[in-house]
Order: structure tokens, then sequence, then C-alpha cells
């Protein structure tokens, strides 16, 4: 699987076309990442990390066909109330 990740600033955040690949074919989704979830989720402030860890976060538990094509990044924990943690988590190592 392979997470190609493209960003642009916005006045709130981030947006970010996200393409996940594999050997049946791709999916882009469009995120929105807002400062203050960075600044609360991430001591190091890396969006584009915080956004493929988030991926490879929902990867883990659905195929790239069932993400959303757009979404917030905190709708995440809407579907998976351990989101938050696990990121956390993914952030660290």
């Amino acid at each position: 699987m392979d997470i190609t990740i493209r960003q642009r600033p916005t006045n709130m955040g981030w947006h970010f076309l996200v393409t996940v690949s594999d050997e049946k074919g791709q999916s882009e989704h469009n995120v929105h990442v807002d400062k203050d979830f960075l600044m609360r989720i991430s001591q190091s402030k890396d969006p584009e990390k915080v956004v493929k860890k988030s991926f490879e976060f929902l990867l883990e538990r659905e195929p790239r066909e069932a993400i959303l094509q757009e979404f917030d990044i905190t709708t995440i924990s809407h579907y998976y109330p351990e989101f938050i943690t696990e990121l956390e988590k993914k952030l660290v190592y």
C-alpha cells in the first residue's frame, strides 16, 4: 500500500490530497487539518506526518475504498473513538 500526500496551506490549517494506491488501483481523499488539532496532537507539528499516520490507522481497519473521499481529520474519531490515543502513539515512534 502506497500513500502519497500533497499539501496546501489554508488560513485555518492545511488541505491535503491523499492518494492511496495498491495493486488493485487507487483512491483519492481530500483531508482538512486545522492548526488547533495539530497543536493538540503532535509535538513535531508536522501536518503531513499526522495525515500519513492517520491513513495508516484507517488502513489497518478498513479498505481504502471505504475511506471517505472528503473529510476533516477529526471525523475519524467519530467512527473510531480510539483514534486520538492511537495516533499519539504512532507519532511518538
